[in-house]
């Protein structure tokens, strides 16, 4: 059986460790308090990164937004340019050709006196009232009448829409009717292909030459009117 002193040293060593414990706990928990503080502190600043990134991002979101509210307009203004562009070539297409209307019809034909000539001309179907077609150059004289028809680039589709019109030019110039008509298809410029269509069409081709627009398929002028 302990004795008293045995008892009291066994509550003294008791007592070191448990304050020893107590100690090392207390150390333990300030060390563990001092690391969640850090952490707080990081994860604030963690949030006030965030916040910034988002507001960044909100900004950066508005920016696009604005350029591309920006590239619509420029490709709007853009497209506007040129459809004015075009429109632009094609009269001057048209400028350019019709006074060479005259030269082929006087000199290549004979007509000494013209009895019609206008440019950009709108007519309406006698028999189909509610139609209105444009002619870009009618020019007539005493035995012809010559339609031409002008286009800033070449395509067959124009050339296939110019032969549907010719075919009912009688309805759109009924004052004209028994005259033999000259169809004339221009443009700036006809690549070979373009020309041997026409030529098929038996539809003369015009285009720019040295200083003027100049016939680029006699065959047809010969076969056909000019024997």
């Amino acid at each position: 059986m302990e004795t008293e002193n045995e008892i009291k040293e066994r509550v003294s060593l008791l007592e070191v460790v448990l304050g020893e414990f107590i100690v090392q706990t207390n150390k333990s928990l300030n060390q563990l308090a001092r690391e969640m503080k850090e952490f707080k502190d990081e994860m604030s600043e963690f949030k006030d990164e965030m916040s910034e990134f988002k507001d960044e991002m909100s900004e950066f979101k508005d920016e696009m937004s604005e350029f591309k509210d920006e590239m619509r307009l420029d490709r709007k203004e853009m497209n506007k340019k040129w459809g004015e562009l075009a429109n632009r070539l094609g009269t001057l297409a048209e400028d350019i050709a019709a006074p060479n209307m005259r030269t082929i019809a006087q000199q290549l034909f004979g007509c000494e006196y013209i009895d019609h000539f206008g440019v950009r001309i709108e007519r309406r179907n006698i028999k189909a009232r509610s139609i209105i077609n444009e002619f870009d150059v009618v020019l007539a004289c005493q035995d012809y009448l010559f339609i031409n028809e002008t286009k800033s680039r070449s395509d067959n589709v124009y050339i296939d829409q110019f032969t549907e019109k010719l075919a009912l030019i009688f309805e759109y110039f009924p004052e004209h009717s028994g005259k033999t008509v000259v169809p004339v298809f221009s443009s700036l410029s006809l690549p070979e292909k373009t020309v041997a269509y026409l030529t098929e069409k038996n539809i003369l081709a015009m285009a720019m030459g040295g200083e003027t627009m100049e016939l680029l398929n006699f065959d047809v002028l010969k076969s056909r009117w000019i024997k």
